[in-house]
């Protein structure tokens, strides 16, 4: 920890990191901080970035929304994406600077690192800086060596059902 924030990681297939980054994020506004939220790799359509951005001290950072998976994109467009991504990036840099927020929440970040769309080397530089003024917790399918060797929490989400097995899509509400 320094000075008493702790980084945090939530990885693995199973259900739970974002809602479990969430969760941490509202407890933390229950208590009068400040929260900066940011989301990579998604839509920028899910239901708890509507919900808590109308709660005091949140803070939702806007950055560009990807069009698709990964793995059905050209290599011109991964090229692309990684452009995108390391402009989210900046864009979280300028607002933790703007905000000062007490926590940090970088939701599908462990996936932009894994997937080569963020260099996770810089990822862990700014949670070093972030961490002398914030509690910083990151999510996604796949762990960052690098950021769970420095983690305080490493929390692995595994899936022993999922309704997906059986062919049904995400659920408005429920997965987004």
């Amino acid at each position: 920890m320094v000075n008493g924030n702790a980084l945090h990681v939530y990885y693995g297939e199973g259900k739970g990191k974002t809602t479990a980054a969430m969760g941490l994020a509202l407890r933390a506004l229950g208590q009068g901080k400040h929260v900066l939220i940011a989301q990579f790799m998604k839509r920028n359509d899910s239901g708890e970035l509507t919900a808590l951005a109308g709660l005091q001290g949140a803070h939702i950072c806007p950055t560009e929304p990807i069009d698709k998976f990964t793995g059905r994109m050209t290599p011109e467009e991964l090229l692309q994406e990684k452009k995108r991504q390391a402009r989210n990036l900046d864009a979280v840099e300028r607002q933790v600077e703007a905000v000062a927020p007490d926590m940090i929440v970088l939701d599908e970040v462990l996936v932009a690192i894994h997937t080569g769309l963020l260099d996770g080397e810089r990822v862990l530089r700014l949670a070093e800086k972030w961490l002398k003024r914030a509690e910083l917790v990151c999510t996604g399918r796949w762990k960052d060596e690098a950021l769970a060797q420095r983690a305080d929490y490493v929390t692995r989400m595994v899936s022993e059902r999922h309704p997906y097995e059986k062919g049904i899509a995400a659920r408005r509400g429920i997965e987004w």
